[in-house]
């Protein structure tokens, strides 16, 4: 229904800031990072959207990955940042606290809430993030001691591939907040199938999506069918 970018600048150099230390540091190991096997879903989509994604630094297992969540939420990470201390608190974690993102939408869905009752009913959110894995810590299992194990400095991420052993989806974890850089808000509403074959998906794209934004905010169309 509606994309947002997101720009701020002190965040942006925080999170250049962290990509060279931990490029700095993994450059005289020996052998080169483990990458993505195979690679991400969101790797051919940087090449076929220069405009709009930005190249990645692959030598770090940079990476562009979504994070589901609710449109205020979204909002509030995009002020802000994520908060690493409330994961786990909607669904529990996998491989300990921290700020979780897939390369599938359907699993960043699968957390993405809307707000009955409200202008965002019926309206959820995805954060569409460029992250720096580094030199991440592979595994097929649940490991909630995940944390620990990339806390002790070796690893500087987790990359959890439940598609492996149980054919459901894989996820890249970091704890801390300075590997991840919130570029876009998605705002969308779910569309089955049974929608399209019934010629509801027209009556949905012409239909007003309201966004309430901070008084503080600049740079945004007010009313987005006049831009």
């Amino acid at each position: 229904r509606r994309v947002v970018r997101i720009e701020r600048a002190a965040k942006w150099r925080s999170y250049l800031q962290k990509r060279r230390t931990i490029s700095d540091k993994r450059a005289a190991e020996a052998p080169p990072l483990q990458t993505f096997s195979p690679p991400l879903r969101s790797t051919s989509a940087v090449a076929r959207h220069p405009d709009a994604l930005s190249p990645l630094t692959s030598c770090v297992n940079e990476a562009y990955a979504l994070h589901g969540t609710s449109v205020r939420s979204a909002l509030c990470i995009a002020r802000e940042d994520f908060r690493v201390d409330l994961a786990g608190s909607g669904a529990g974690t996998m491989y300990g606290p921290g700020c979780y993102l897939a390369e599938s939408c359907t699993k960043a869905d699968e957390h993405a809430k809307d707000e009955p009752g409200s202008c965002y009913e019926g309206v959820f959110a995805m954060l569409l993030s460029r992250v720096c894995m580094g030199k991440f810590y592979y595994t097929s299992q649940r490991d909630d001691l995940a944390r620990s194990t990339v806390a002790t400095g070796v690893f500087d991420s987790t990359f959890g591939d439940r598609q492996r052993s149980a054919g459901t989806f894989r996820e890249l974890v970091v704890y801390n907040t300075d590997q991840v850089y919130s570029e876009y808000i998605l705002m969308y509403e779910r569309v089955y199938r049974q929608d399209i074959e019934a010629g509801a998906l027209t009556p949905l794209m012409v239909r007003p999506c309201p966004m309430e934004l901070p008084l503080y905010w600049r740079n945004f169309h007010r009313d987005i069918r006049r831009a």
